[in-house]
């Protein structure tokens, strides 16, 4: 190997190597190369050239690390062959041919003294940048990380043979409960205007893990740093709504009576479902009507039970008429807020008879009577039934209100029709 330039070539100073072959013709290198006061000078350089048909050795054959310098301070090391004798108090750790990339010397003048793994990246100064707290001896085959008072390790963990997990650890000082999270953030174009968000200087949070316990791990999904606060569960949803798109396709599970329910702040919890019948509002469907209160209803309420609406009194009223002191009732209606009890409306746009309200009584009792209409009220327009025609072209003995008896016989009046 050679320092000098061609137009040294004569220098004799200047000669870095020699070259020679042993006696099977193997060339022998020997490794030195120096310039006279360390000077250097224009065209010098440490290696081969393009003439040298071999492979470039940077060589320690003695148990020492080889170090890289800039700017006269230090940069580096790769480790020689070395076992330390304790790290965050695991013994014996093989350390052989670990790199260890820093700004300074402040690394080696802490406790370790030395790299962590195959490559270990270390903030520069002696406070705080060897911690060794998350250290574990798996972390060999992959990259240390080392800053702040803070640990950290992505790669290998060797388990049983061909047998590996790749691994993100992080750490913080020993504790209970710290602050320390795993984020995973994007960048675009910087914005000095955007507080939060990919154009911000922190950037858009997609999710951090975040340790509550020592044995718990929140996961959060979402910008929480723009939103203030950390993951409350242990899967937290920040923003957004939760998908699975394979759910609706799924075969129903019909035998589980356990189901998801939230509360106010959105926590997902579980009830069981209900232990009543599928019957439990008396009502049943036919199709698709749904019917009550008859014999055969598959659910409770059969003909001979009443359905009530505002009022658990289903089946009686108070008395409208003596005798007898009360009626029973089939549909009930008690209202008590409402100017209306019951509202129908009938549109049909066909030919042929259109109803609103019909009634069919039939009875032997000494009174039989389509509609019973009591009305209680004090004011002159005080009505038991009011009717109102709107049609212009109703024939003349189309009344707006027509009672006849059972033998066809008309009584009553005929009101009079209006617009």
């Amino acid at each position: 190997m050679k320092t000098k330039t061609k137009e040294h070539e004569n220098d004799e100073e200047h000669t870095a190597s020699v070259d020679r072959r042993d006696h099977h013709g193997v060339r022998e290198a020997f490794a030195q190369a120096d310039v006279t006061n360390h000077g250097g000078g224009f065209g010098y350089y440490l290696g081969w050239n393009a003439n040298a048909l071999q492979n470039l050795e940077i060589r320690h054959d003695g148990d020492f690390p080889i170090q890289f310098w800039t700017s006269g301070d230090f940069r580096g090391l790769i480790n020689e062959k070395v076992t330390y004798g304790s790290l965050n108090g695991f013994p014996n750790i093989p350390a052989d041919g670990f790199n260890l990339i820093t700004p300074n010397d402040g690394f080696l003048h802490q406790a370790s003294k030395g790299p962590f793994s195959r490559l270990h990246l270390a903030e520069g100064g002696e406070d705080l940048n060897a911690q060794e707290w998350g250290y574990r001896p798996w972390q060999r085959n992959g990259i240390t990380f080392t800053g702040n008072g803070d640990q950290g390790y992505i790669g290998h963990k060797y388990k049983d043979k061909d047998v590996t997990d790749m691994v993100i650890q992080w750490s913080d000082n020993p504790g209970t409960w710290k602050g320390d999270r795993m984020r995973f953030l994007f960048t675009s174009g910087y914005n000095p205007s955007a507080t939060t968000g990919m154009n911000s200087a922190e950037g858009l949070e997609g999710m951090r893990l975040f340790p509550s316990e020592h044995d718990e791990i929140f996961v959060g999904v979402g910008d929480f740093y723009a939103g203030g606060d950390d993951p409350t569960e242990r899967l937290d949803v920040r923003t957004g709504r939760v998908r699975i798109r394979k759910l609706p396709t799924d075969p129903e599970a019909a035998t589980l009576d356990q189901y998801m329910v939230v509360d106010n702040t959105g926590v997902v919890k579980w009830r069981h479902l209900p232990s009543v019948s599928s019957c439990s509002s008396g009502w049943s469907l036919q199709g698709n009507n749904a019917v009550t209160a008859f014999n055969g209803n598959p659910c409770p309420p059969q003909d001979a039970n009443y359905v009530g609406m505002g009022t658990p009194l289903s089946g009686f009223t108070l008395p409208v008429n003596s005798p007898p002191s009360f009626y029973t009732t089939k549909v009930n209606v008690l209202n008590n807020n409402f100017n209306t009890g019951m509202l129908s409306k009938t549109t049909r746009s066909t030919t042929g008879e259109n109803f609103g309200v019909m009634t069919d009584v039939t009875g032997s009792s000494y009174l039989n009577a389509g509609i019973e209409v009591n009305v209680h009220g004090y004011s002159p327009y005080t009505r038991g039934i009011r009717v109102k025609g709107t049609s212009k072209n109703l024939e003349p003995m189309a009344q707006a209100l027509i009672v006849r008896d059972s033998q066809g016989a008309t009584k009553g009046s005929y009101p009079k029709v209006t617009d």
